[in-house]
């Protein structure tokens, strides 16, 4: 493992959706509070009328994650390399039984997320990865976070280890295609720039402070207290602002401390727990009681 080496770093890319959505929406291309049938009338979206860009983004739409298949799940494991349209995952999570009423209780989706994607490509009449690159990656300077097309990554890279298989044994998942996450989960970057990234997340950096403010209105995740809560696709766990990411073979975490100008990013190449915790989220948590005590978020 070498500090410059480029990683899969899954749901973190779930923060770049949501900063991409709430750019477009200091431009004023889209609003918060549209239903998304508004933007995705083509979908068959359960409640579609209600749920708004911002149900999406904060989790509460009651949507199912498409991950969750079971009969998909399999085909993923049975072929690794197949690439994946994100209009059949959206489909996959709309087609699956609704979950509670929109903004009635919160549930972890990557639907949600997928949708999103969606809307930013037909507002801007772009693909995600020109948009990624116009509105956050040259803006905040990041060379080495990338929109990947293949199954490859980029020099220098690790090989990932997983036991998320068919037979529940350990393999290589280094080439297992990311597009099924999509803008849930398909981005690669590496140390340097997710530093960078991670205080513009928490601060604002590309955003107005109207919108910024908009990003940090928190719901409470049941059925957790204050001390751990989700914004617009980020969350804040005693304090410290980021997101974890999982991919099979690939585990991450990217956090951020206001208060101390602190920053923890823990990139694992293997998603294989130790014991219960994943093992970015463990090491993180051992940084954590070092640095800030009072505030230990796992």
């Amino acid at each position: 493992m070498q500090t410059d080496f480029h990683f899969r770093i899954g749901s973190v890319t779930k923060t770049f959706t949501g900063t991409a959505v709430l750019i477009l929406a200091d431009e004023n291309k889209l609003n918060l509070d549209d239903p998304i049938n508004k933007y995705l009338p083509e979908f068959d979206i359960p409640n579609g009328d209600k749920i708004t860009i911002r149900m999406l983004g904060n989790m509460t739409s009651g949507l199912s994650s498409y991950s969750l298949n079971e009969e998909w799940a399999k085909t993923i494991f049975e072929n690794p390399e197949q690439i994946c349209e994100p209009e059949t995952l959206a489909k996959i999570g709309c087609s699956m039984p609704v979950l509670f009423e929109p903004g009635e209780s919160w549930f972890y989706c990557n639907t949600n997320t997928v949708l999103l994607g969606l809307v930013i490509e037909k507002v801007t009449g772009e693909n995600i990865a020109d948009v990624f690159r116009k509105k956050i990656f040259i803006p905040l300077g990041l060379k080495n976070t990338i929109w990947p097309n293949t199954c490859f990554l980029p020099e220098p890279y690790a090989h990932g280890y997983t036991v998320q298989t068919l037979d529940n044994k350990r393999a290589d998942a280094t080439y297992m295609n990311p597009s099924w996450g999509y803008t849930a989960g398909q981005l690669i970057s590496n140390l340097e720039d997710l530093h960078i990234y991670s205080k513009a997340l928490a601060t604002g950096t590309l955003l107005s402070e109207k919108m910024q403010n908009e990003r940090m209105k928190w719901v409470i995740t049941p059925p957790e207290s204050e001390e751990k809560k989700y914004g617009f696709a980020v969350g804040s766990f005693k304090g410290w602002i980021g997101h974890s990411g999982e991919l099979p073979g690939y585990n991450v975490c990217m956090f951020y401390f206001p208060p101390e100008d602190a920053t923890i990013i823990t990139m694992v190449n293997s998603d294989i727990p130790t014991g219960k915790k994943n093992p970015a989220p463990a090491i993180f948590n051992a940084l954590a009681k070092i640095l800030t005590p009072g505030n230990v978020p796992y």
